[in-house]
């Protein structure tokens, strides 16, 4: 499946920049190729699910460093100041990823179906797991969607919530979930930092 996902990565981006990242059609997806190793690169992150499909990735956040590598994935459940590198790509085999924003309207409607889902045992709000085939699978199928644009708005919230499912249920559910619950800490945390990053754009708009 690796190659599956690195073909249609690459048959996406054919006409375009040798490198970088690009917002697809489908709303929240990016799509980054990169020909080389990069330097550490600081932003904001919001709750997302970043999967390596070639290559690998480097990930900073409070003095922790979290590698991932081909086939797997990151998950951050809140809004974090993180600092990110390519650690592995040259031109001949360059780096492939994929980035989702994480719809929390969703993520609360599957959980809800999901029933209960134990919490992580650590506080963390980020974490690293293999891209298992269920969920390869449901990354290729998001892939498709993009060679039928008009499909999107009625089969990718289909495929999302099935990927969200699948990541409830897996190793890193917890720390989803604690995001999900409306009275969590971690909920909390996340509604205080997009009020406060909405107030920084009010401000300079």
């Amino acid at each position: 499946m690796q190659a599956e996902l690195a073909k249609a990565i690459t048959d996406y981006l054919k006409g375009r920049d040798a490198t970088g990242y690009f917002q697809t059609e489908i709303p929240g997806l990016v799509i980054g190729r990169v020909e080389k190793p990069t330097a550490p690169n600081p932003r904001f992150s919001h709750p997302q699910l970043c999967v390596n499909i070639q290559g690998a990735k480097q990930t900073m956040i409070e003095g922790r460093v979290f590698d991932y590598r081909e086939m797997q994935f990151l998950v951050v459940s809140v809004d974090l100041p993180i600092l990110g590198r390519v650690m592995q790509a040259r031109p001949g085999r360059p780096f492939l990823g994929m980035i989702l924003d994480i719809d929390m309207d969703l993520l609360n409607a599957v959980m809800e179906q999901a029933g209960d889902v134990a919490e992580a045992a650590n506080g963390f709000s980020i974490g690293v797991g293999d891209v298992d085939a269920g969920m390869a699978d449901c990354l290729k199928r998001i892939l498709d969607q993009l060679k039928h644009p008009k499909d999107i708005p009625v089969l990718y919230p289909l495929i999302a919530r099935e990927l969200y499912y699948r990541l409830l249920t897996g190793p890193h559910g917890g720390m989803l979930a604690r995001l999900a619950k409306p009275d969590s800490h971690a909920k909390r945390i996340a509604n205080v930092i997009h009020a406060m990053r909405a107030d920084i754009a009010r401000g300079l708009s």
